[in-house]
């Protein structure tokens, strides 16, 4: 499992992302669109900075708020795809500044 470099988790029925996954150093594609998780939680934990392989996160469809993305993506420095569309929330231009 350590090998591990896509984790699809589309429309299952996880309340938030087990933290054991960000324990996999070589994934690079993570994708658990259409979750729908309470507006309460925040369904990345801080600890997605330590993925420093992931090039695709998906997070589509999640139910997600304006707090809801940790500014700790910007730490990862391959990150080329972040897919946030279909979720109900404005972030201003100051909540995304990304390394060019």
């Amino acid at each position: 499992m350590a090998s591990l470099s896509t984790l699809i988790a589309d429309n299952t029925a996880m309340k938030s992302i087990p933290s054991s996954i960000f324990r996999l150093k070589n994934l690079n594609y993570l994708s658990p669109y259409g979750l729908k998780w309470p507006l309460s939680t925040n369904p990345l934990p801080r600890s997605i900075s330590g993925l420093n392989t992931l090039r695709v996160v998906s997070l589509a469809g999640c139910n997600l708020t304006d707090d809801a993305i940790p500014m700790e993506l910007v730490s990862l420095n391959f990150l080329e795809h972040l897919d946030v569309q279909r979720n109900s929330f404005c972030p201003t231009e100051s909540q995304w500044y990304f390394k060019a």
